[in-house]
């Protein structure tokens, strides 16, 4: 008997472990998108861009606006794909 109290408190120790080592791992990659402009310059031909904007969106980047008086793009991006 005394057995299973014991499980149970180990179970809630590691719990009470796990909720507060979540907290402090802070907000998820979700929550820490920002947001780019990616530039070119003017002589750079347009199937350069166009092949960064389709690997920005393959790797889950939202591309938001394609910019069409510069050669550029803005993106929504978490920091590891930038």
């Amino acid at each position: 008997m005394q057995l299973k109290y014991l499980i149970s408190a180990l179970c809630a120790v590691a719990a009470t472990g796990v909720s507060a080592a979540a907290k402090q791992a802070g907000p998820g990659p979700a929550a820490q998108a920002k947001s780019y402009i990616i530039s070119w310059n003017s002589d750079t031909p347009m199937a350069i861009v166009d092949e960064a904007i389709k690997k920005m969106e393959s790797m889950g980047a939202s591309v938001t606006h394609k910019y069409e008086f510069i050669k550029a793009f803005a993106v929504t991006s978490t920091a590891n794909i930038m």
